[in-house]
Parts: structure tokens; C-alpha cells; sequence
């Protein structure tokens, strides 16, 4: 998609596969994230914890994330570091030439398969405090909840990854566009990226073993939490979309968090991205990334660099009771660079 939709995408290779950077580090990252022209737009994909832009005065990206049953998840990883998968054949991984079973290593208290192993998502989502990481934190789970509400602007569910996809291509078409039929068009062998190889499924005595762990409870509630974020926002785009029409809210202001000026998140031959906060009439607002095409906007020769202009913006948006389509209508005052 990226040569489709002309944009960067950037892997993100911590040393030693850390999932947590040094604060140096994170302002370093978030400043090359942030100024970065020559690969913008971009996207970037890596396994690193949360990071908040706005600690270092910056915007934060637009975040997505995608998340797996936890115990589904660590079966999957056990084996996998015995027997690979099949997106690099010949690499022999950590636990090569171990065929202890799922099933052997619980019975046996081992350290791969202890439930200490789940915790991961949480941590994630939670981000770089000493408290994410610290495996069955009650603080550490409530954080990974309000970062995943109050940061992302999607998270989707493996067993859903054909719906997680058509949401995006609505939601971020700039990215998007096409997604759902390439999708669509891959056979099973190519429709995820990484299979593992060989996989014994763990028999009931170990599903209960694990389940009834704190951590496999905790890290099962964020997991639920998040498919239930999802299903409602796949709900509500589902309804917008069969009754073809969208919400329409009056007396919509849209203003700016940064002293009622829009700054310029990116931009490239045909589009101009900023971050605005939309305020409605019951008082309640939302942080939305606005698209506008070049085309609309004045010429540089017309020496104008603060101006209002008039825009409508249908979009998934997040409103009071959750995610809807709506229509915003309004002026938007930004400052050209």
C-alpha cells in the first residue's frame, strides 16, 4: 500500500529488542519522528512500549495497534521459539531442538510458559514507567486503558484483522485507500505475514492452569476491554454505512489546543494534515487530525499566512457516547509555514 498511497514505512529496531528507550533516547526518537520532512508521510510500526510526543512538546502521531488473546498469544511464542515460522525458514530461533509440549513445560513450572510470560500488552499500552513493566501492577492495567482511549486512534483484534483493516481504510484512507480488496485478494498463506510452523494446542488442564492466574486475568480484561472498543466502534460504522447518512451537529466551533492556532502536523504535494480539537454544544470536545487538500488553500503568492477557513469534515469520530460518522461544520484557523 505504500507505493500505492505514496507514503514511508519505517521499522522501528530497538537495540537488543528493548521495548523501553532511555529518556535521551525518547527525545531523540520523538525529534526525528517529529522533523523528519524527507520521509514524510510515514508510517512507523516496531515494538516499543507507548510514548507520549506532548512530555516533549511535540504532537503525538496518529496511534493504532493491534492485540491477540493472551493465552492464544504465548502458545504461539512458546512454539515459535522452537520452531520458527515460516517468513524467515531457515533461522534457527532460541529454543531450536527443545520439543518440550505447552502442556510438559506448565506441568512442570517452567519459565517460558509461566503466566508471568502474558504480561506484554498491558505493559505496552501502558508505556515507559518502571510500573507498566512490572508484571500483574493494578496501576500499570488502568493506565493501559486510558492510554488506549485517549491515544489510539484505532485498536483492532487479530480474529478481526479484515475488519480492523476495512475500519482503517475509512478512517485513514490517505494511508488506507485499497487495503480491504488487497487484502481481500491474498490467499490464506499470504493473509498474515508470519505463521508459526508447528503448534500443539494446550489440552484443558492447562487452559484452566492458566486462566486462573492474576496475570492472565488482568492482561484477559485489557484484552476484552480493547475488543470491546472495537466492536462498538465497528458497530457504529457499520450502522453509519448501511443507513448512508451521516450525523449532522449544529453550531459546531472548531478551535485549536495550542492558543487557537493549528499547527502543521505534515505535508506533502497534495495534502496539508493539522490537529484540531472540535468543540460541539454539549461542550464536549474531540482532538481530530483534518486533511486539506493544497488545492483549496491559497497560493504562496498571495502572501497570506493566518487565515479562517471554511471546512466540513466527515469523519469516525469520537462523541459522547463513542465513535460515530460525523459531519463537522465550520471555520478552522491555521497558520501556513
Amino acid at each position: 500500500m505504500c507505493k500505492t498511497n505514496q507514503f514511508h514505512v519505517l521499522h522501528l529496531n530497538v537495540t537488543k529488542n528493548r521495548h523501553t528507550l532511555t529518556l535521551s533516547d525518547q527525545r531523540r526518537f520523538i525529534q526525528n519522528v517529529s522533523n523528519w520532512s524527507e520521509r514524510k508521510p510515514a508510517f512507523y510500526h516496531g515494538h516499543v512500549a507507548f510514548l507520549d510526543f506532548t512530555r516533549f512538546g511535540q504532537h503525538n502521531p496518529i496511534y493504532i495497534n493491534l492485540l491477540r488473546e493472551p493465552l492464544e498469544r504465548l502458545v504461539s511464542h512458546y512454539y515459535f521459539l522452537r520452531f520458527g515460522d515460516n517468513f524467515r525458514v531457515g533461522l534457527k530461533r532460541s529454543r531450536d531442538g527443545d520439543t518440550e509440549t505447552f502442556d510438559d513445560c506448565v506441568a512442570r513450572n517452567g519459565k517460558d510458559c509461566d503466566p508471568k510470560q502474558m504480561w506484554l500488552q498491558v505493559p505496552f499500552f501502558c508505556g515507559h514507567s518502571s510500573l507498566c513493566w512490572e508484571a500483574g501492577n493494578a496501576w500499570a492495567l488502568e493506565q493501559a486503558k486510558r492510554n488506549l482511549i485517549n491515544h489510539y486512534l484505532l485498536v483492532g483484534i487479530t480474529e478481526n484483522i479484515d475488519q480492523f483493516i476495512e475500519l482503517l481504510e475509512a478512517t485513514l484512507p490517505r494511508f488506507f485507500k485499497g487495503a480491504s480488496a488487497h487484502f481481500a485478494s491474498l490467499d490464506e498463506s499470504r493473509s498474515h505475514m508470519r505463521n508459526t510452523k508447528k503448534k500443539i494446542l494446550p489440552n484443558t488442564t492447562t487452559i484452566t492452569v492458566m486462566k486462573e492466574s492474576p496475570i492472565y486475568r488482568m492482561e484477559s480484561e485489557f484484552y476484552l476491554f480493547a475488543k470491546e472498543q472495537f466492536e462498538f466502534a465497528l458497530q457504529r460504522y457499520t450502522a453509519s454505512n448501511n443507513e448512508n447518512e451521516n450525523i449532522a451537529l449544529s453550531r459546531v466551533t472548531p478551535g485549536f489546543d495550542t492558543g487557537g492556532i493549528g499547527d502543521i502536523l505534515m505535508r506533502d504535494s497534495y495534502l496539508y494534515w493539522f490537529r484540531a480539537r472540535f468543540i460541539w454544544e454539549t461542550q464536549h470536545s474531540s482532538v481530530r487530525t483534518v486533511f486539506l487538500p493544497r488545492s483549496l488553500l491559497p497560493s504562496a503568492s498571495s502572501g497570506l499566512k493566518l487565515f479562517r477557513f471554511h471546512v466540513t469534515v466527515s469523519a469516525i469520530a469520537v462523541l459522547p457516547g463513542g465513535y460515530s460518522r460525523v459531519k463537522l461544520v465550520g471555520f478552522i484557523k491555521f497558520r501556513l509555514p
